[in-house]
């Protein structure tokens, strides 16, 4: 495939474009198959070929208060929401139209209102997009409909809410935010950059990141640092060996380095880089090799698992079906090829990978499976179940939002040491804690009627 080509497609959200690019792809890479590697990866659903659901387009999953998973996908006409639980049992919620939004990808966002919030690249009342807020059951809210020039127009990336309660997120060439007051507005444009890779990732400083496609001394790409201001406050670049057209949105890293990938550079198959925060010196981690033998193209969204080690996927292979791997990186570079797909399983996993609270990764694959319209898959690697919240950070007083499974019946929330002494347990999958006076920076843990469970990162306690 030729990735520019791709990431123009992918950012103006023309699906079929991208689908005749995967198929003219397959000639450049069909070397030979290759199989399963130790792990095994699970269909647990396979999305029907004639539904709205079908070929999610770049679409991460979310994990709900309710435990299970959402997205959204452009289908067959206008496309839909969609929720589908760890054992497989899938539903519908809704389906999009021309003025509530058109071909929404890039899935969704769980917002601390409980909704979830996304974008879909056309419909809306200028035809060019809309920013929507949904509910778990359902119920859609257009927010902004994009209008093209400097507001922006074809939005692909979600939106990240930001510890201030805005949302931030990008179009093709411009950050902007939407305020929780529900004012839209661009913070920059960024003239010099093409196509930044969203959400943007927010460090606990406040700070933004996020690569892109284009721009740089190079025409390689950058990797940005923004104020939820926008003022740009560094922009190193690659040269192009070291990575070449970033398709990964930035991970920030417990180690306090920011990961992703990029489409092209190393051996010209693309590449894992890590950038350092402080000095914005980009390394190279590891290149992906010439054959494709341990995949193709690295794209979507990374995860640090609760063992510590980086997670990914590559959009294509060098199986003749194009359909991609799954891989794990340590921080120190060490590569581990996982999984290779075929299309019984699934195709092009574009949208990256997640870890649910129960311990196992889920991915979506845009095409492949049962019914060749795409797939929900899971790996699991034999890590045990722990908590996510929803904002790391907040100072005493503030409330925790926190995710899980087995909350019934728990008996107590502590921040690292620190006993809340009020804390709501609302179902099973969700509760809520009031950060105790004297609680300091460290993880966080419920102690259920099974075991206690652990939050994957430390909540950090403001002043």
């Amino acid at each position: 495939m030729n990735p520019e080509s791709y990431g123009k497609a992918m950012k103006a959200g023309i699906f079929n474009s991208l689908r005749s690019s995967l198929v003219a792809a397959v000639t450049v890479v069909a070397l030979c198959s290759y199989g399963a590697q130790a792990q095994t990866v699970t269909n647990i659903y396979s999305f029907l070929a004639a539904s709205e659901s079908a070929f999610p387009q770049g679409a991460a999953l979310a994990q709900g208060r309710d435990g299970a998973l959402y997205a959204t996908a452009p289908g067959q006409g206008n496309g839909a929401f969609f929720r589908v639980q760890s054992d497989g049992r899938f539903k519908e919620l809704f389906d999009f139209s021309p003025a509530t939004g058109q071909s929404p990808a890039g899935g969704v966002t769980l917002a601390r209102d409980g909704n979830f919030y996304g974008l879909a690249p056309g419909g809306g009342s200028n035809g060019l997009g809309v920013l929507f807020r949904i509910t778990s059951g359902g119920t859609e809210t257009v927010l902004h409909s994009f209008a093209g020039g400097a507001d922006g127009t074809n939005p692909f990336w979600l939106p990240v809410q930001g510890v201030d309660g805005n949302f931030y997120g990008f179009t093709d060439a411009s950050l902007y935010t939407y305020t929780s007051a529900g004012q839209y507005l661009v913070l920059n444009p960024l003239s010099l950059y093409q196509f930044p890779k969203g959400p943007p990732a927010q460090s606990s400083t406040g700070r933004l990141y996020a690569p892109t496609y284009k721009g740089g001394k190079s025409n390689c790409g950058a990797e940005l640092k923004l104020t939820t201001a926008g003022a740009l406050l560094n922009a190193p670049a690659f040269n192009c060996q070291n990575g070449d057209g970033a398709q990964t949105p930035t991970l920030l890293a417990s180690d306090g380095f920011a990961y992703g990938t990029t489409l092209m550079g190393g051996n010209g198959a693309g590449n894992i880089y890590r950038v350092s925060l402080t000095t914005g010196v980009i390394t190279n981690l590891y290149s992906f090799p010439a054959d494709l033998s341990q995949g193709v193209n690295p794209i979507g969204a990374m995860v640090e698992a609760t063992d510590g080690n980086l997670y990914g996927v590559t959009g294509g292979s060098a199986d003749a079906n194009l359909c991609g791997s799954v891989w794990s990186i340590t921080k120190a570079g060490l590569f581990t090829l996982l999984h290779t797909m075929v299309s019984s399983e699934g195709c092009y996993l574009a949208g990256g990978i997640m870890q649910h609270t129960n311990g196992e990764l889920y991915f979506l694959a845009e095409m492949g499976g049962a019914h060749r319209a795409g797939s929900v898959l899971s790996l699991d690697m034999g890590l045990g179940p722990f908590i996510a919240l929803q904002k790391y950070q907040g100072k005493a007083g503030s409330t925790l939002q926190i995710l899980g499974q087995g909350f019934t019946g728990t008996s107590s929330v502590a921040i690292n040491g620190v006993a809340a002494t009020s804390f709501t347990v609302v179902s099973d999958t969700y509760m809520t804690a009031v950060v105790p006076t004297g609680a300091t920076t460290g993880n966080v843990v419920v102690t259920t009627p099974t075991g206690a469970l652990t939050s994957n990162k430390p909540f950090t306690v403001n002043p």
